[in-house]
């Protein structure tokens, strides 16, 4: 902590950081579980310049071997930068574990990995080097893959493999690879090819795979009938942690995969996805990251508050996060404060008008309503006068200790947003009576409850602005729709 927020040598963005957060980083951090006293800061390095990532401790000219990007799957990809020091460090102790599972040293070594922008084509390389001789690479793109299955083309990705693994069977034949590593998917395909599988078992002494998930019954089949005199190891590797964690050797064939990671500089917490609190061991959890960071969706939250001037039924009125809801609040305070109070008249203006009496009255309401609650914004009003007896409506934004608070229901005519916490244990209470209801989550069966919820009138799921409305979807009105419970649900 003293390095890394010392003013001579920590980098410019925790520097930046530090000013902002309720603790001081080199004096209430003194244990490994202080640690969490740290917001998630992932989403914000998806635009930081590089350099700002950079220690000042490593001098005029550090050694740096890249800078390198996520695989993008929850938005924009976030970049890290990659120092010498770290790097030959997780080598030294990745090699080790791959000396402690039997990987013989020496052997050349073609990947099926991502390479470019991602950060595991240079530990490959690095690590065929290293451990072994030579590297033989193919180029994995991940990003095209997903994006052709996201716009179902699902028989392009399925060529794409296929190539992939047709490269790979032609590396095989030409050149005495003895550590194959590759992907799940991409090992089922190559286990589908009789010809593949002969000519793995006949050269291939280690298989490294990783990338996604194996699943215990694939990993014993592979261990002990498709490949049985082969040395069978997974990494489980990530960006964010500018390396791998190793499988646990000596565990049985029939067994989970274990992974350990390169402990004390690199830790895991497997939690209850509902209270964040860790689980016990070998019980089922989720790995300690937000399930869905709202800075990858800030756009559609501020639209959903603003758009159309915020006067429409199905602006948003309410949004809850799991989690500290402050700094969301001071996200969308910064952006609404930022809209500048423009007449209606001009092509510009974002804000509603009212005459200044009616404003007024307006202001007075909301100022009453808001009362125990924390502003963040239009706290001490929310008008800003024209000159000519009219005047601005502007945005407001209040946190609420609890979603169950009376202010989450309150509607005003204005960009005026309610920000509370949100866990499972509050259940769908807080939600009903919602004419649109945007869930930004990967959790089906919360998307399950909320349509099956009869108060709840459309449920859009995604990136989807709660105000967008199209002539086949339904709305309040007509006595058959309420006997009929019509109900939209739409899902990226």
């Amino acid at each position: 902590m003293q390095w890394h927020f010392g003013p001579e040598t920590g980098s410019p963005f925790w520097l930046e950081r530090a000013r902002t957060l309720p603790f001081g980083p080199r004096t209430d951090v003194k244990t490994h579980d202080d640690l969490m006293l740290f917001p998630n800061v992932a989403a914000q390095v998806r635009d930081v310049p590089a350099q700002d990532l950079i220690p000042r401790g490593y001098g005029r000219s550090p050694d740096v071997v890249g800078v390198f990007e996520s695989g993008g799957t929850t938005g924009a990809p976030k970049r890290v930068v990659l120092l010498r020091d770290w790097l030959e460090r997780m080598l030294h102790w990745s090699n080790l574990n791959l000396d402690a599972h039997g990987f013989a040293r020496g052997l050349d070594w073609l990947g099926l990995v991502p390479t470019g922008p991602h950060i595991v084509g240079e530990y490959f390389r690095r690590s065929a080097t290293t451990h072994g001789r030579h590297g033989f690479t193919l180029d994995l793109d991940p990003r095209w893959v997903k994006k052709l299955i996201a716009s179902r083309r699902g028989a392009d990705a399925d060529t794409y493999a296929e190539h992939l693994v047709d490269h790979a069977a032609f590396i095989l034949r030409t050149q005495d690879i003895g550590v194959l590593t590759i992907t799940p998917p991409l090992l089922e395909r190559v286990a589908r090819r009789d010809d593949l599988t002969e000519l793995v078992n006949e050269k291939v002494r280690a298989i490294r795979w990783g990338g996604t998930q194996l699943d215990p019954d694939s990993r014993y089949l592979y261990k002990t009938e498709v490949f049985p005199g082969t040395v069978l190891c997974g990494n489980y590797g990530s960006t964010m942690i500018l390396g791998v964690a190793g499988e646990r050797p000596g565990l049985p064939d029939d067994a989970g995969c274990v992974f350990d990671p390169y402990s004390p500089y690199v830790t895991f917490s497997v939690v209850d996805p509902e209270t964040l609190r860790p689980v016990g061991y070998g019980d089922r959890g989720r790995v300690m990251t937000r399930e869905v960071d709202w800075r990858e969706h800030l756009d559609t939250i501020v639209d959903s508050v603003s758009g159309h001037g915020g006067t429409g039924c199905v602006n948003t009125t309410a949004v809850f996060v799991e989690g500290d809801p402050a700094p969301l609040c001071a996200a969308l305070a910064e952006r609404l404060a930022a809209v500048p109070s423009l007449p209606p008249q001009d092509p510009a203006a974002v804000f509603p008008v009212q005459p200044l009496a009616t404003a007024k009255a307006l202001e007075a309401h909301l100022l009453h309503r808001a009362t125990g609650t924390r502003p963040w914004l239009g706290g001490d009003g929310v008008l800003a006068e024209l000159g000519d007896g009219s005047a601005v409506l502007r945005g407001a934004v209040h946190q609420l200790d609890s979603p169950h608070e009376p202010q989450a229901a309150v509607e005003m005519p204005f960009p005026c947003v309610w920000v509370g916490p949100w866990t499972r244990a509050d259940g769908l209470a807080p939600l009903k009576g919602t004419l649109v209801l945007t869930a930004i989550t990967h959790d089906d069966g919360l998307v399950a409850e909320l349509v099956a919820e009869p108060s709840i009138g459309n449920v859009y799921v995604g990136d989807h602005r709660t105000y967008w409305m199209d002539s086949g979807l339904p709305h309040d009105g007509y006595l058959a729709e309420f006997l009929m419970r019509c109900k939209s649900v739409i899902r990226d």
